[in-house]
């Protein structure tokens, strides 16, 4: 990769991939402008040949006007109809070196007239009108509406899946799923962040089954639990209170409480809180005074703290442990299962309704110009020059469109963006596409 300091009358226009950082106050726009009016005017290339993409209406719109006025600009100081002293010295200098000034100005009369029509969009209104306008090459439907909001189909979906999980939910299912989403509002939250084409990890498991695992454990716990964990840590506290924190002394005996009642009673709660508290590893880092396992030379706070509890006949237990993790991953399956239920149904449902979102007109084009020789023909054909503006915004969906299409030895694909500016990360966007 060749890095040179650009320049917006100077940088040769070349073919291929041209990348232009950009930080903020170094006239990005301006050099925008720049390049829309050097293609026009050294490269005859039409205005409705360069296309321009940004990522907001109001951005657009400047990026029109500002193109006008440099067309415009030119225009005036060639014919030197007016005056030109609020013209830059740079841009006079490379007005100056242009050869044929008729053909110029009859370039620039065509373009002017043609500035409506010029090819300068947001991402969602490039793909919306591409997808209206190849409708036949895209697959796609010539009426679909638009709706800019799918919060209501989603919420529908999430209570939905909700209540295939919950309605004949056993007991421990719904007390594990419940404990960290109330609501199928709250479930839906916790996936917002979550995007079609994201690698995820882990995979998701099946609800169902990890539930199964979990109740033959609780059920093995249950017989044990008392014997190996309640008593050992009640006679320890009993006989060394000293060595326990007051406020684990205190709470312990609540937790003690409701397990003994869970294990006496099949039809009780299950108490997961107190389990997940009883851990071996909580009770490393809680359950101890600190002050009594200060650090020796032969041995660490954990390990003098580990040998207290040897003595006292206390040690990992192993299925809770193992239920614990499960509860965690439970947890992990509900949310990924709403996400693979929202991919089934989501689209189906927009299909049903004739509407697409935001988010589809860029994958459904993405989609479209990788299946389609013809469609990326076509776009090619279209559009001699792509000059993507605020890349750093770019998601990867995004850059399969561009990449595919305009990636070529014949066409002029510039991508402008300043890579400390990145802010829409939240809706994807992927600095290293």
């Amino acid at each position: 990769m060749v890095m040179n300091e650009f320049s917006a009358f100077d940088t040769p226009l070349e073919t291929g991939v041209n990348l232009i950082e950009a930080s903020a106050g170094t006239g990005k726009t301006y050099s925008i402008a720049m390049l829309v009016l050097r293609f026009v005017v050294e490269k005859n290339i039409s205005i409705e040949e360069i296309l321009v993409v940004t990522f907001t209406k109001a951005a657009t719109q400047e990026l029109k006007t500002r193109i006008r006025n440099r067309l415009q600009d030119l225009r005036r100081y060639l014919l030197a109809s007016s005056n030109t002293e609020d013209l830059d010295e740079a841009f006079m200098q490379w007005a100056d070196q242009l050869s044929d000034k008729d053909l110029v100005i009859s370039l620039i009369n065509n373009a002017l007239a043609a500035i409506d029509n010029a090819a300068i969009f947001t991402i969602h209104g490039f793909c919306q009108r591409m997808l209206k306008q190849y409708a036949l090459e895209s697959g796609q439907l010539f009426d679909a509406e638009l709706m800019s909001n799918l919060d209501d189909l989603q919420l529908s979906l999430a209570e939905d899946y909700w209540r295939k999980q919950m309605y004949q939910a056993s007991s421990v299912k719904a007390v594990l799923l419940g404990s960290n989403f109330t609501t199928p509002a709250s479930l839906l939250s916790s996936i917002r962040n979550l995007h079609s084409g994201m690698i995820i990890l882990p995979e998701a498991q099946d609800v169902d089954e990890l539930v199964s695992e979990i109740e033959a454990n609780l059920s093995s716990l249950s017989r044990v639990i008392d014997r190996e964990l309640l008593q050992p840590i009640t006679e320890l506290i009993a006989k060394q209170p000293e060595f326990f924190k007051e406020t684990f002394i205190l709470s312990f005996q609540e937790y003690s409480q409701v397990i003994s009642i869970w294990v006496s009673d099949k039809n009780a709660d299950l108490p997961i809180q107190a389990l997940k508290n009883l851990r071996f590893n909580h009770l490393l880092e809680g359950a101890l005074n600190g002050r009594k396992f200060a650090k020796t030379k032969l041995l660490s706070g954990e390990e003098r703290k580990r040998a207290f509890f040897d003595e006292g006949g206390i040690s990992e237990l192993a299925t809770l442990e193992e239920t614990i993790i499960q509860a965690d991953q439970l947890s992990m399956a509900f949310r990924l299962g709403l996400f693979g239920y929202l991919k089934d149904k989501l689209d189906l449902q927009k299909d049903a309704l004739n509407v697409l979102s935001y988010d589809d007109l860029i994958t459904r084009l993405a989609n479209a110009v990788e299946g389609s020789a013809s469609l990326t023909a076509s776009l090619q054909n279209q559009f001699r020059v792509a000059l993507i503006d605020e890349f750093q915004d770019t998601d990867q969906q995004q850059w399969t469109v561009f990449s595919t299409i305009y990636h070529t030895e014949k066409h002029y694909l510039y991508l402008i963006g300043d890579p400390k500016q990145a802010v829409y990360k939240f809706r994807g966007a992927d600095i290293y596409s």
